[in-house]
């Protein structure tokens, strides 16, 4: 039997939407912060009330999803993992693309490698396994 769902409801304005790390809340992207290569993100909850206030991201950096440590964030020349609430970097990779995300560990590619190798890191602690 199918899963009914709720209905549609707007959580906030922007030009984009990720999720967030415990699936009870979502990050919107704004428009626009006023500083080229810079973007704005706010923490709504399911029903569209904020969490947070209206954050700047480091300049460069996009949102992917927010994680346990904080927030994925990816750039040309990386990843991190970005703590919203001290504004710093708990975690960054050089020379790298993220492949995917969830909540508590990503898989991504050194830019570096040859073959292509897919790592997968567990956020809480980093520990990182090779598959090639």
């Amino acid at each position: 039997m199918p899963q009914e769902r709720g209905a549609a409801r707007k959580l906030g304005s922007g030009i984009g939407l990720a999720a967030g790390a415990g699936g009870q809340s979502a990050w919107l992207v704004g428009a626009d912060s006023g500083e080229p290569g810079e973007q704005e993100v706010q923490e709504v909850d399911l029903r569209g009330a904020p969490e947070t206030t209206w954050l700047a991201l480091p300049p460069g950096w996009r949102l992917i999803r927010g994680v346990s440590d904080g927030l994925l964030l990816s750039s040309d020349t990386g990843w991190q993992v970005w703590d919203p609430s001290r504004r710093r970097t708990v975690r960054l990779q050089r020379e790298a693309r993220v492949v995917a995300a969830a909540t508590d560990r990503l898989a991504w590619v050194s830019d570096d490698a040859e073959p292509a190798t897919l790592h997968v890191t567990k956020l809480a602690g980093g520990d990182t396994t090779e598959i090639r």
